[in-house]
């Protein structure tokens, strides 16, 4: 009987080793697997870099009285490689320009494609409607477009960086500025 249990023990710690895996390759915080025999719930703490701004409280760790959990779970928190720090909207000086900020949580891009040129540079000409850059979040990507038409004063995002919500993207000079 003892040595059933031990196979088991060994078969759910390989089990665990391959969610947490899972977990690393595809970048995810959080998972959770349920079958008939049990529910296992992992998960790993953000980088502080991509906390949501405000956010003081980190997430709640793992917790579970299995051993070898705990230390796959422990595995499962490798380091994410840190966004480069974002600049709060609030710190952006608007006397230059209208600020256009970040509609969603997501990695920004400047270009359509690695090695593509940019969507716009600093000093392009852009009508209301043409395209600034894209956020992917999900898998999906959202194109960022100009509201009015204008002059690119500044890039606030480097590319295929982790943006917030609400974090300054560019500064369009409009006409009526």
């Amino acid at each position: 009987m003892e040595n059933k249990v031990s196979r088991d023990a060994d078969s759910m710690e390989q089990h665990i080793a391959n969610l947490a895996a899972l977990l690393e390759q595809h970048g995810l915080t959080h998972l959770e697997y349920e079958t008939d025999e049990g529910r296992v719930v992992l998960g790993k703490e953000p980088s502080p870099l991509i906390q949501m701004q405000g956010s003081t409280a980190p997430a709640a760790p793992i917790t579970a009285t299995d051993s070898a959990f705990n230390q796959v779970a422990s595995a499962a928190s490798v380091a994410m490689k840190p966004a480069p720090a974002t600049q709060d909207a609030s710190d952006v000086d608007l006397t230059e320009g209208d600020l256009i900020t970040a509609p969603l949580v997501g990695i920004a891009y400047s270009a359509k494609e690695p090695g593509a040129a940019p969507f716009v540079s600093v000093g392009d000409k852009v009508q209301a409607g043409t395209v600034l850059c894209l956020i992917e979040a999900m898998k999906m990507f959202n194109e960022v477009k100009a509201p009015t038409g204008g002059i690119i004063t500044k890039v606030h995002f480097e590319d295929a960086s982790l943006v917030e919500y609400g974090a300054p993207l560019f500064t369009l000079d409009s006409p009526s500025n």
